[in-house]
Formats: C-alpha cells, structure tokens, sequence
C-alpha cells in the first residue's frame, strides 16, 4: 500500500492492475454435487500465407479437463468471408457446415476430439475464423459458453493472410530497444529502431513513425539508410530488399519523471505486408514496437 522510496515502474495503492505491485488470484466457488467439465478449446491453420483459389485446412481440438464428462457440447465454427467450405472430417459428434455447428452428445473427461475443415481461400487481405463453446449440459469452471470472450480458454482463433496470385508480398518487423531503462533528469540516453524486411518480397515506399513522446527532448540522431526528420517524427527509409535490416538511433535527454513510453510503428509501404497493417496502432503487430524508460528526480550534489 505505501513505501517511503519511488518505485521505477509502479504507483503504490494506485489500484492499476498492470502494474507488478499488484496481483490477484481468482477461484470459483460451486454448489456441492453440481457436475463441472473444464472444455478447453485450441484451433490452427495449416497456412499463414495463402493465394487466391488454394486450399488449407482449419482443425479444432476440443479437449474436456474434467473432472466430469461434458454433455450436450456444442461448438460454433461458422466460416468467415474470404474462405469457401470444400469438405470436413471429425473424430467425435457430427459438423453441420450450413449453420457452422459441431455437435458432440458426449465428451468424457480426459478425452480430446478433434474437427477438420478444408476450406477455399476466395477472398484478399487478413481472414480470422474465430471458434468457440456455446453450449455445454456441465459448468465450466474458467469460462462461459457462447460470450464471445476471447481471454477464455473455450475459444480461440486462427489468422490467414490470402493474396493475389502475382502481387508482392513483404514482411516488415520492427524493433526498439534504449540505452538505459531507469535515469536520473537531465541525462542522456538512446533509442534504437530496427526494422528488417523478412521478404519474400522488395519493399518500397517505406517510412516510420518516430514521435518523441514528452518527457525527453531530442539531441541528435544517426540513420544507417534513410532520413529522419524530427519535426515530422518521420524516418523515410524508401526501398529495403528481401533479408534488408535499416536502423535509426535517437540521442534524447530525460526532461520529465516518471514512467515514459514511447511508440515507434511503419507508417507506410506501398507492397501488402504479410501480417500487419502500416500505421494501424496495434501494438500486437510485428510492425510496432515500444520502449519504456523510468525517469527520476535529478540528483543534486552539493560541495562543502
């Protein structure tokens, strides 16, 4: 709740749950006798990438932890635009492919099923096929049939790309590191950025959004391609071949206190990228990355 010191990266009895001073723990509590299956629900694409007009496969696997059998199961798997139903096979129960249903009378604890659906890719860009529980005769003890959580263990999801036969695809990571985690203000430190272009593909038309947040002020810079220029927060690195790596290092002082985050993502490319949309502000993509530094008070040294 308190502490005399500040903490680097946290606020004592500041009720932020994302912070590493703070935990819980969360248990559920069921009537004596009451039946409870734990359904756990996995699924997996067999291709990340994929042209127009080729087949892949999605297979779930439904596993029930117990400790009783699960009943009356039923499992939601209705395909999403982009992708045409070719054929199926499961190991248990019955898939009804026109309202995207799989059904299984019983699932005994322990036992694991699994459903396998050959699909058509027909349309272009990212396709996520999300499936879930919605029905279960036993409560399950960590999740919720049919609420559409994703943090739960009874769904889960599988992500293709699908591309037109011909276009350019690139792959374009992104990295950030500083020099120091913790300073006092009033002192130096870096951020680097790195940005690699895992292919197949040349990318071009490439740049980076490089926005110095507040708390630290800018002091030079060294690109090893391109150019950055400060005052539009915009690294400009042009073309990057297949298997190219570009990188930029930011000389900032610490200005401000306390915990500063700063953002760097690809603004723009003009080829499709695999797996991530430029300048999109999704953190969970390979094109955006962050840093975070703890800035405290300057220290003063007096002479006697």
């Amino acid at each position: 709740m308190s502490a005399n010191e500040q903490d680097i990266d946290s606020t004592p009895n500041n009720n932020v749950a994302a912070e590493d001073d703070q935990d819980d723990a969360v248990v559920t509590i069921l009537p004596e006798g009451v039946p409870m299956a734990d359904l756990e629900l996995n699924k997996v694409s067999s291709a990340s990438v994929i042209e127009q007009g080729e087949s892949f496969s999605y297979t779930i696997t439904l596993v029930n932890e117990g400790p009783d059998a699960a009943t009356g199961v039923q499992v939601l798997e209705n395909l999403p635009s982009g992708v045409s139903y070719v054929s199926h096979s499961s190991s248990l129960g019955t898939y009804n492919s026109n309202v995207g249903v799989w059904s299984i009378t019983s699932l005994a604890a322990g036992a694991s099923a699994t459903l396998t659906i050959e699909v058509m890719a027909t349309g272009e860009g990212s396709v996520a096929n999300v499936a879930q529980v919605i029905a279960s005769g036993e409560e399950d003890p960590d999740s919720t049939p049919n609420n559409n959580n994703p943090a739960e263990d009874d769904q889960d999801d599988a992500v293709v790309t699908i591309t037109v036969p011909g276009e350019p695809m690139i792959d374009l990571e992104l990295n950030k590191t500083a020099s120091k985690l913790v300073m006092n203000v009033g002192e130096t430190f870096t951020y680097t950025i790195s940005v690699s272009n895992e292919g197949p593909d040349m990318a071009t038309g490439v740049s980076v959004n490089e926005l110095l947040p507040s708390g630290v002020s800018y002091v030079s810079h060294v690109s090893s391609t391109g150019t950055y220029v400060p005052s539009t927060a915009t690294w400009t690195i042009g073309t990057m071949n297949a298997g190219s790596v570009a990188s930029l290092t930011i000389e900032v002082m610490a200005t401000g206190e306390g915990s500063v985050t700063n953002v760097a993502q690809v603004l723009s490319a003009n080829e499709q990228d695999i797996d991530s949309t430029p300048n999109n502000n999704v953190g969970a993509e390979d094109d955006q990355d962050d840093a975070v530094v703890t800035i405290l008070p300057k220290v003063f040294r007096w002479r006697t």
